[in-house]
């Protein structure tokens, strides 16, 4: 009779998940063969996430991190820094072997090249060639 009276008084109750679940324990436990509660609207997160919401949102979270790191590390992988230290007076020219030509002047100077060897031509007070190996680790999740 109290679910039946607040379902009257407060139509909006009807549809909370809450509400109906206790409606139905105490019909069942009456053995009551009609139920006092109105059809359940549309809703599209029913639709969306079922009956275990949490669950599957947590799944959803879980899964878009790993989408995240997965992305993290495949940029990572690509834009490695390279740092540059030239104790010269005069700029050192650096050509890369994807055809890229940095210019690094005295002091400190940096680029960004992707993971794998590379074989690097100086030029300028020092003439040589360099094999340079980067390899990025994987970022991990710590909790």
């Amino acid at each position: 009779r109290i679910f039946r009276h607040l379902g009257e008084e407060l139509p909006a109750v009807a549809q909370i998940t809450a509400f109906r679940a206790a409606v139905e324990r105490s019909e069942k436990a009456v053995k009551s063969e009609a139920t006092v509660l109105p059809p359940k609207r549309f809703s599209m997160h029913e639709q969306l996430f079922g009956a275990r919401a949490k669950l599957v949102k947590g799944v959803l979270f879980v899964v878009m991190a790993g989408l995240v790191f997965t992305g993290r590390n495949f940029w990572i992988k690509g834009h490695s820094t390279v740092h540059v230290v030239n104790g010269w007076t005069e700029p050192v020219t650096l050509t890369l072997p994807d055809g890229r030509s940095i210019v690094a002047g005295p002091g400190r100077s940096s680029f960004q090249i992707g993971e794998g060897k590379h074989q690097i031509k100086t030029a300028g007070p020092v003439a040589e060639d360099l094999l340079l190996e980067m390899n990025a680790g994987l970022s991990q999740l710590v909790f």
